[in-house]
């Protein structure tokens, strides 16, 4: 490819990776969650220029290993948000649109690199995960009652489920020891002549 083989003349990878961000930057891309269909690579970079975070991930990505630069797409979660349910411990609540993709690069003397492409894309406005809060509702923030009633049930669901998980042997041991404390021994005799 031209464009890859400019790229590959430029002797580090630090500069060659600024080379294709200023090349993104310069394109006219645009986000969208429901680009339509995309035939290829050449086809997303040159023609149709308008994808989500996998895209611009997979072409960064793809243009950098072109260019002789190591290069992996990472997908992941950019975001949640973390919530205290009245009895239990906090968990971190994820939706899918705090799914994301980003590229790691291999740069000499800096080892692997995060490149967020998606962010060249669409500089000139807020970003589609921008919203996404990692530490929790913020101190005055209006939650609607119905949002907060959902959190406590999934607190509770997620209790419920961690115990019901973490039931093993030795907390089952355990548990009846504390129901039956020195009667347990002749448990398993009770149940077996109950049985008959």
């Amino acid at each position: 490819n031209t464009l890859a083989r400019q790229f590959r003349e430029l002797p580090t990878g630090r500069q060659r990776l600024e080379a294709v961000e200023d090349w993104f930057r310069r394109q006219p891309f645009r986000y969208s969650l429901q680009p339509g269909a995309v035939a290829d690579l050449d086809s997303f970079l040159f023609d149709q220029q308008v994808g989500f975070c996998g895209h611009y991930a997979s072409a960064l990505a793809a243009l950098m290993r072109a260019a002789d630069v190591p290069s992996r797409v990472v997908s992941g979660y950019q975001g949640g948000r973390v919530v205290q349910p009245l009895s239990g411990n906090p968990f971190l609540e994820l939706r899918h649109s705090d799914a994301h993709a980003w590229v790691e690069l291999w740069l000499e003397g800096e080892g692997w690199q995060r490149v967020d492409p998606t962010a060249w894309a669409i500089s000139t406005g807020p970003t589609p995960f921008a919203g996404a809060a990692g530490s929790g509702q913020s101190l005055g923030e209006k939650v609607p009652w119905w949002r907060w009633v959902q959190w406590q049930w999934w607190g509770l669901d997620l209790a419920w489920t961690r115990w019901w998980l973490s039931f093993d042997q030795v907390s089952q041991q355990a548990w009846l020891q504390r129901l039956f404390g020195a009667q347990l021994r002749w448990l398993g005799v009770g149940i077996i002549v109950g049985g008959f």
